[in-house]
């Protein structure tokens, strides 16, 4: 456990230090180039670099016990955490895509490619190389936070890479009969990248809502969880059981309800004895998991 938190903070700090540099670069260069493009990608990144700091927070308070005030600990902080992550990149997404439908009605916006093209690749690279770090940690460290950074970071690549193509393309058509259509490229630009990528902070909106409200983890996990409690209890014919499971954040919760009418599960030390062989065989598969078994004779406290 202490490894899997070394790994989410090595994360949380590249992502915070990468955050805070690419937004210094891009609002920069917004200011030299006069693109709403890149002033979208500095805004993104600047954003970023606020929620990195909140989610270093938050990353170290989910690992905490609960309390007299919060007494099922501070889980439910790491999805709510996300969802206003996704719902403020989608916030920025619909905001430019408003600008630059405006700017294509006002005859554009005249940039300087040239400068544009230098900045679009190095942010281009550092965004995907960030992106693949800080996605390599959070599949080590089975943080959501992470997980949620990294495709941030590719949302930010995907534009900067965006940029560079289409203003290189400004670049080779100076000159050309084509060129006077120059201006309109910023805010076409804008809009196909709202339009690509407006689905990813949608996505984890989604996901991260689902995890507050108490719907249950994908398909696979759960195919996976009731793979586990069958291998347990398959040799015991009177033993039914009923198994509920949430995802929230980082944390795998599964409460399972054992109906023993003919106490096939012995006493207490053997109840034990299959709560961790469950516990074993669930750990394998996720990294933060919370096991809760219930042994009972009669179907009515099944709920």
């Amino acid at each position: 456990m202490l490894r899997t938190t070394e790994l989410e903070t090595r994360a949380l700090r590249l992502n915070t230090f990468g955050t805070l540099g690419m937004a210094l670069l891009g609002l920069g260069f917004a200011l030299i180039t006069k693109s709403e493009a890149i002033l979208l990608d500095g805004f993104f990144s600047l954003i970023g670099f606020a929620i990195a700091l909140l989610t270093q927070k938050v990353s170290r308070l989910v690992m905490r016990p609960g309390n007299e005030h919060y007494p099922f600990g501070y889980i439910v902080f790491e999805p709510m955490l996300n969802l206003s992550k996704g719902l403020l990149i989608g916030s920025i997404c619909i905001f430019a895509l408003i600008s630059a439908i405006s700017a294509l009605f006002t005859g554009g916006r005249p940039i300087s490619a040239g400068i544009a093209i230098s900045y679009a690749c190095v942010a281009a690279a550092g965004c995907f190389g960030l992106a693949w770090r800080v996605r390599q940690l959070a599949q080590r460290s089975g943080s959501s936070l992470a997980a949620v950074d990294a495709q941030n970071w590719l949302i930010d690549g995907f534009i900067s890479f965006a940029v560079a193509v289409a203003f290189l393309v400004i670049q080779l058509t100076q000159n050309t009969p084509i060129s006077r259509f120059a201006p309109y490229a910023d805010p076409v630009l804008v809009i196909l990248l709202v339009v690509c990528t407006i689905s990813i902070p949608l996505k984890i909106s989604r996901d991260a809502w689902r995890q507050i409200v108490g719907y249950r983890p994908n398909s696979e996990k759960v195919t996976s969880i009731h793979t586990s409690i069958a291998q347990i209890f398959e040799l015991m014919d009177s033993v039914t059981w009923q198994v509920k499971s949430l995802e929230i954040g980082r944390l795998v919760y599964v409460q399972v309800y054992i109906v023993d009418e003919n106490e096939s599960c012995g006493s207490l030390r053997q109840q034990d004895l299959l709560r961790e062989q469950l516990y074993s065989a669930l750990s394998e598969q996720f990294t933060y998991i919370q096991l809760d078994m219930i042994f009972t004779q009669q179907h009515k406290w099944i709920n």
